[in-house]
């Protein structure tokens, strides 16, 4: 270094020689190295969230080089080489040595996407009817993705059911699953058909007549009697059979048969 000073600092690591000469020009010579640690370095290895907000990410880390004695500090404070039970973002670590030198690494846990759904339900026309539909919409997640329904339906969405509550189970590729709630409704009840009925008064007349009342089903109705009227009640009737076809608003229909009467002839 070319320094005349008994203690020198602040070297480089190198190969040093150092000479002493006394008042009577008598010399010495040493030589001696000056050595460094091998740099410090980390690497981190990731394991992401395997699902959503299963908060079971994991960091593994690997150090070498620097003095030993390694101290870990990550930015979530935590003071342990590795991480585990984590939520899906970025995380930094310093990672300090005995003799206080240090090296900084950073990495990320990615999180799952979440499996997102919505339905759609067409409900039962008719009462006790098989045409409910029960639509799923998937997005998120990974796909390829499996349905298994409470009916026992492996597809992903249900048609052809009669009205009650739903529910699916839907796993994803990654073997993460949610699962789905949903109800087909039905009108409340059956189309119910109740007549009151006015016989003919004379063996000859044609004034008889049928007052329907129906309930049930889903309003409005529609009649097609079997003598071409299509009013509710009907009148001016003959002695006969009349039957009735009912339509309600969905199309939904019932039959009934009503028989008109009329009282003896006169003998």
């Amino acid at each position: 270094t070319g320094s005349n000073n008994i203690s020198i600092q602040s070297l480089t690591s190198t190969s040093y020689s150092l000479s002493v000469l006394d008042s009577n020009l008598c010399s010495s010579s040493v030589n001696f190295n000056i050595y460094q640690p091998n740099p410090m370095s980390v690497s981190i290895s990731e394991i992401d969230e395997s699902c959503f907000n299963y908060s079971d990410g994991m960091l593994t880390t690997s150090v070498s080089g620097g003095n030993g004695g390694y101290s870990y500090l990550w930015s979530s404070a935590d003071t342990i080489p590795n991480l585990d039970s984590l939520d899906g973002g970025v995380y930094s670590l310093t990672v300090t040595d005995v003799k206080n030198c240090s090296t900084f690494g950073i990495s990320f846990v990615e999180s799952a996407n979440e499996i997102l759904f919505s339905t759609s339900v067409t409900n039962a026309k008719c009462y006790n009817s098989s045409d409910g539909i029960l639509d799923l919409s998937i997005s998120g997640g990974m796909s390829p993705f499996s349905y298994l329904w409470s009916n026992g339906s492996t597809n992903e969405d249900l048609f052809n059911v009669v009205a009650n509550s739903y529910y699916v189970y839907i796993t994803d590729a990654n073997n993460c699953s949610i699962s789905v709630f949903d109800t087909i409704l039905q009108p409340d009840s059956p189309i119910t058909i109740s007549s009151q009925i006015q016989d003919v008064n004379c063996s000859n007349s044609s004034n008889g007549s049928i007052n329907l009342s129906v309930s049930g089903g889903t309003a409005p109705y529609s009649y097609l009697w079997s003598n071409g009227q299509n009013t509710e009640d009907i009148n001016q009737l003959s002695p006969s059979i009349y039957s009735v076809i009912v339509l309600d608003n969905n199309n939904c229909l019932e039959n009934h048969s009503i028989t008109v009467g009329s009282v003896l002839p006169i003998t």
